[in-house]
């Protein structure tokens, strides 16, 4: 099953959510020892048990700050429990990171452009698509396109002079389902048209930038003749792809698309536009469907296996894998059996500086946690993950060393022999490009570190009471 961002369980408020399981921590069946066991001697014992218990009950709340693992109102309170403080870099046992098929039709923004990662380059390519059954007859003198740009992201060390290609699609597609996975066929042998624009002036204050004309096209050129033929067969009408030239500057175009516009604009804007100049007349098209896609051009990214990669956009997650056996006890027959209650537990995960991928020192990015079912056998992991629950959050900082992510009521539940393992991932957005490196458990140094602190547990309800 693919992971798919329109169904993903989250946070309130946040993610949208979809059909995940919870799967809450059985509280009725835990006792927790809250204060000394009363001796026969002493009438002070009882006295000595209630400040213990407060004690303790006030170093457990500030602990699991809002998150709180058992109900201590009605926790049966027996003899005083201890609380232990563990911080291990081998809990975490593997790693892994991939790609992951997003929708991109709906979002307020269009990506376009290219960027280079560690030697690979990776590309963001249009699909466009415009109804033009209703355009009068006679030629297409002159075809324009109009976009509004945001910004640009990731831009690189050149000028800010920008290269666009169009090539035409050749099968069908449609914007509430293309993916990488159901790309449509399209002829590159030769462009319909070519577009150069300077974006040095973008970010001076002066609010989004309207591009036109662009790929300007005269009477009895490849796109006019294509845009006769869409109007004249409406079934032959796949739309048009575009893409960062060869001689573009590096960087991301973010062009507002049909679904969003500027903030200071009090309704759309109607682009990206087609631009028809009839003999006696200019017939202006809003696209009815336009997404983009994010690729490398060998398929692959060559990560070093100590790093795991988290970005937005170019959308990629990270799962690890923890083994917390040695924590647990176990019955005569092997079976796991919960004799710790987790109080306090964080993920640490160090940063990566100064790499490509890396996020850059005035950027941020917000992460989250989902508890997942794994594949740890398959060839493609994250491929076959299914998301659960939501976890937790943490945001993240290029000037920071590292984040931290509460994980308590998950490593509770791993505890009790879940299973289960844990996938990182940025926002849910596509509207922008960001990206982020973490080092993994195989890196030599910052490997990923738990924190935590448990409760003793001395048996089922009821067990105390008997003694």
């Amino acid at each position: 099953m693919k992971m798919n961002l329109e169904n993903l369980p989250g946070p309130p408020g946040r993610a949208p959510s979809g059909g995940g399981r919870s799967r809450p921590l059985d509280r009725s069946r835990l006792l927790h020892r809250v204060g000394p066991r009363r001796g026969r001697r002493g009438r002070l014992a009882p006295i000595r048990s209630l400040g213990l218990f407060l004690m303790v009950l006030c170093l457990v709340l500030s602990c699991t700050e809002s998150h709180e693992p058992l109900d201590w109102r009605e926790a049966v309170r027996g003899g005083l429990g201890q609380l232990d403080t563990l911080v291990s870099d081998s809990l975490v046992v593997g790693a892994s990171h991939g790609e992951v098929p997003v929708i991109t039709g709906f979002s307020p923004y269009l990506l376009t452009g290219r960027i280079t990662r560690d030697g690979e380059e990776i590309r963001s390519e249009l699909y466009l698509r415009w109804d033009v059954s209703e355009l009068p007859e006679g030629n297409v003198e002159r075809v324009h396109l109009e976009f509004y740009l945001d910004r640009v992201d990731a831009a690189g060390a050149g000028s800010g002079d920008f290269q666009l290609r169009m090539y035409p699609v050749t099968s069908t597609w449609s914007e509430d389902s293309l993916t990488l996975e159901t790309q449509p066929v399209v002829n590159t042998a030769t462009a319909l048209a070519t577009a150069e624009f300077d974006t040095a002036g973008l970010g001076a204050g002066e609010g989004p930038l309207h591009l036109r004309p662009l790929f300007e096209s005269e009477s009895g050129a490849a796109l006019n003749e294509l845009i006769e033929d869409w109007r004249d067969d409406a079934e032959s009408n796949f739309g048009v792809m575009i893409r960062a030239g060869a001689s573009s500057s590096e960087g991301i175009l973010r062009f507002f698309s049909a679904e969003g516009y500027p903030a200071s604009f009090t309704e759309p804007h109607l682009t990206p536009r087609l631009a028809i100049e009839m003999a006696d007349t200019t017939v202006y098209f809003q696209a009815i469907d336009d997404v983009f896609l994010g690729r490398t051009l060998s398929g692959e990214l060559t990560i070093a296996d100590s790093l795991l990669l988290v970005s937005t956009g170019y959308v990629r997650r990270s799962a690890l894998r923890f083994d917390l056996s040695a924590l647990r006890g176990s019955t005569p027959a092997g079976e796991p059996i919960l004799d710790r209650a987790v109080v306090r537990g964080v993920l640490h995960l160090a940063l990566e500086p100064e790499q490509s991928w890396s996020l850059a020192a005035d950027d941020n990015l917000t992460l989250f946690a989902y508890e997942a079912d794994v594949d740890w056998e398959s060839g493609d992991p994250l491929g076959s993950a299914v998301l659960i629950d939501f976890v937790g959050e943490a945001g993240v900082a290029g000037d920071d060393a590292g984040v931290e992510i509460r994980i308590v009521e998950y490593l509770q539940r791993a505890l009790e022999g879940s299973g289960t393992s844990l996938v990182i991932l940025s926002t849910n957005e596509t509207t922008t490009l960001g990206s982020i490196l973490l080092r993994g458990p195989e890196a030599s140094a910052g490997k990923p570190i738990v924190t935590i602190v448990t409760a003793d547990l001395v048996g089922r309800l009821g067990d105390e009471t008997q003694r």
